[in-house]
């Protein structure tokens, strides 16, 4: 099995100087910047996916650390028509569905993890990707494998064309996550965690941010949807263009420090 599936994007070089000047001598320096969200009014909107073609393929890899907020449902990112949606839920269990249309008619995966997560100092990482043509899903939370419950509903391609995918914030802006983000990463191809080369492309053997390209473009060679490296929605150096900022998320030491 190939490491990766690309859905047709635009591939960028990897050649470019990004390992210690351009904008990781500015900004993040592989995590060493985050943001943090206070729960009530802090979150990013208005980042559409009009325009994208519905695949099979999902992954997202992101940084955090959890503030507050346990034992209630806290979203890590959910578009406003429901399809696609991680969260944190009333168990502090990270859960994932992914639907193929707007009537909740036809769920094309749900992967969800078995360990729970209460408010602490400590950076978490989390990871996860499906492939729904080949019936594979793969979560890791902190570089291990955690998935619990998972299954595909059906060969189905994802919902992609979202009119807005709420950062940190369930569609409706309400659940939102307490806490502080870094390094996020998400889109619409796979890549394969349970091989651990390709882990590495997202965090390093000792437990750190892995370097990810200027543009996030590293781990597959194709410039993802969305890539917050200071977890600053109006910072996403994908695709996909800047999020408006709800709220006034405050800067914070990341999990590079």
């Amino acid at each position: 099995m190939m490491p990766f599936y690309t859905a047709g994007h635009i591939e960028i070089s990897d050649s470019e100087p990004d390992l210690k000047t351009s904008f990781r001598k500015a900004s993040s320096g592989y995590g060493r910047h985050g943001r943090d969200f206070d729960g009530s009014s802090d979150y990013g909107s208005a980042l559409s996916g009009a325009g994208l073609t519905d695949v099979k393929f999902w992954t997202l890899s992101c940084w955090l650390r959890i503030d507050g907020g346990d034992g209630t449902i806290r979203h890590i990112i959910h578009d406003e028509d429901s399809m696609l949606g991680v969260w944190l839920d009333a168990a502090n269990k990270f859960n994932c569905d992914l639907w193929a249309d707007t009537g909740f008619v036809v769920k094309a995966a749900e992967i969800d993890a078995t360990t729970g997560f209460t408010a602490s100092s400590s950076w978490i990482h989390y990871m996860a990707s499906t492939d729904v043509g080949a019936d594979v899903r793969n979560l890791y939370v902190n570089d291990a494998d955690d998935i619990g419950t998972n299954s595909r509903g059906a060969d189905t391609t994802i919902y992609w064309r979202s009119s807005d995918f709420r950062y940190l914030a369930a569609g409706d802006a309400a659940k939102k996550f307490d806490g502080a983000v870094s390094e996020f990463w998400m889109t619409n191809e796979y890549v394969d965690f349970s091989i651990e080369s390709e882990r590495r492309k997202f965090i390093t053997a000792s437990s750190s941010p892995a370097a990810l390209g200027s543009q996030g473009q590293r781990p597959t060679g194709i410039q993802p949807l969305i890539y917050c490296p200071d977890g600053d929605p109006s910072n996403n150096l994908g695709s996909l263009g800047n999020y408006t900022v709800n709220g006034a998320p405050t800067n914070v030491s990341g999990p590079g420090v």
